[in-house]
């Protein structure tokens, strides 16, 4: 909650055990604490999680995958102590080097960015829609990428889905 409501450049001073800490307290008090989203993030986070399989995970790679997101939002919060566990989970073999791979590099990346890599182009174009500038800015080389997935379209749609990136991509 803290974070939330502390001004972005000085969110990385507060530490992560004193977000546990406050946030412990408020929802003693309460008050719900959430972490805050932009309208494009939270429209990415919905379009991901329609697309996550309701069925055939284990809860062991359920758990294993909630480890390794928390992980990587920690490190993009500036908490120098969730590398060193993604290290040690690795040494421990909690995580594999795959695992420890993808954690480094999606804590390198803008959260939209993770997201929208994840998504259909034609989903990734209405988070495009109410993305900010900052935020096109971090997904316009992966939109630019994600154009050649219409060479597998039919013509007819490949032509309405480029006429609609196009217009998007140059409104930037």
């Amino acid at each position: 909650w803290i974070l939330g409501h502390v001004p972005i450049p000085l969110q990385s001073i507060v530490d992560e055990r004193d977000r546990k800490v406050w946030e412990g307290l408020l929802q003693s008090l309460g008050i719900g604490t959430f972490q805050y989203r932009t309208a494009a993030e939270r429209l990415a986070g919905q379009y991901v999680g329609d697309l996550m399989p309701s069925r055939g995970t284990t809860a062991e790679q359920r758990k294993k995958s909630r480890f390794r997101r928390q992980l990587i939002t920690r490190i993009q919060a500036g908490d120098k102590a969730a590398r060193k566990e993604a290290l040690a989970a690795l040494r421990d073999k909690t995580i594999n080097q795959n695992d420890y791979s993808i954690i480094l590099r999606d804590s390198r990346r803008p959260r939209i960015y993770n997201l929208v890599n994840r998504l259909p182009l034609e989903q990734a174009m209405d988070v495009w829609e109410k993305a900010s500038k900052e935020e096109r800015k971090a997904i316009y080389t992966l939109m630019l990428r994600k154009r050649s997935l219409l060479m597998n379209e039919t013509p007819e749609r490949r032509a309405i889905l480029e006429a609609r990136l196009n217009k998007l991509l140059r409104g930037r």
